[in-house]
This record gives structure tokens, sequence and C-alpha cells, in this order.
């Protein structure tokens, strides 16, 4: 998901193909968001529930 955010934010014109990838994701951000262990075991200690949040803003808009 974040993989798809980045990519998304360095090529904006393609948001909507970004918003149809993450349709077809088995699992949404919602199943991430409360997980603090993600965060505190990223070795590039990335604020990912923060990152998740703007993945789920930006994503799970409508087509």
């Amino acid at each position: 998901m974040l993989q798809l955010l980045d990519y998304q934010k360095r090529i904006d014109w393609e948001w909507p193909q970004g918003r149809l990838q993450y349709a077809e994701f088995d699992k949404t951000i919602d199943d991430c968001l409360d997980y603090a262990q993600c965060e505190e075991a990223c070795p590039q200690n990335l604020p990912v529930r923060k990152l998740l949040q703007e993945a789920k803003d930006r994503l799970g808009q409508p087509v």
C-alpha cells in the first residue's frame, strides 16, 4: 500500500489507476491503521501510521 502511495505521488496524473489497483487489494488500509508494531519495526523509522492514513485518504476515494 505504501509502495502504491509512493508511486502515485511521483506519477500524480495516474491517481485513478492507483485507486483501481487499491480496490483490488485483498486487505484495506483499515486492516493496518492501528498496528503500531509496523512503525516500531520499520528499519527506516518512517511514520507508518501517518503514511497509511494518507494512503487511505488518497487511494480510498471513488474512481
